[in-house]
């Protein structure tokens, strides 16, 4: 099982991340800066680490971590994003 600080250490690198490209974002001028990166990457995080570990340790549940991904996924292709 991951650990909290795990956790909190992850959380923490995907929102330095994102915060960086939001920051490099802001500096050119495009839309989606820093606030909106930070949070977008924070969340889908969040979204993983949920999805992956929440449901390890019960018993008689199979668990897939990728099924919670993929959903967005094709959201985001059906939307034109890819």
């Amino acid at each position: 099982m991951v650990s909290t600080m795990d956790i909190a250490l992850r959380l923490l690198l995907a929102t330095v991340l994102g915060g960086l490209v939001g920051l490099e974002r802001e500096l050119h001028g495009r839309p989606a800066g820093f606030r909106t990166n930070t949070l977008v990457c924070l969340g889908s995080t969040l979204v993983m680490l949920v999805s992956a570990y929440a449901f390890a340790n019960t018993p008689g549940w199979s668990y897939d971590p990728g099924r919670m991904a993929c959903p967005g996924c094709q959201r985001h292709r059906v939307s034109g994003g890819w």
